[in-house]
């Protein structure tokens, strides 16, 4: 990256950079799958995920720590959580 060398996307899946490699025939239908389950993902935890994510950069540890107890107990009062439970014992 720094030095703007090319790379392939085996060579950037090998290491990491990357998730997934697909044959440009299958990408739309791997765009569709992965945009369906971050839809049926729990849109709360998500939203608050990706804050957290953002706002450590700027923090330290301890803010970092405070903030995602924060989000936590925010969570597990949430209806998200109650059907994480419930679809988790109910094996679906």
């Amino acid at each position: 990256m720094f030095l703007g060398e090319k790379i392939t996307a085996e060579q950037a899946h090998s290491i990491g950079q990357i998730n997934r490699v697909v044959e440009d025939d299958q990408f739309m239908d791997e765009v569709g799958s992965l945009a369906r389950r971050l839809a049926d993902s729990p849109d709360m935890a998500l939203g608050l995920m990706k804050k957290l994510v953002n706002r450590c950069i700027l923090s330290d540890i301890n803010e970092t720590l405070e903030l995602e107890e924060f989000a936590q107990g925010l969570l597990f009062e949430s209806k998200n959580f109650k059907e994480g439970v419930d679809a988790f014992f109910e094996k679906r």
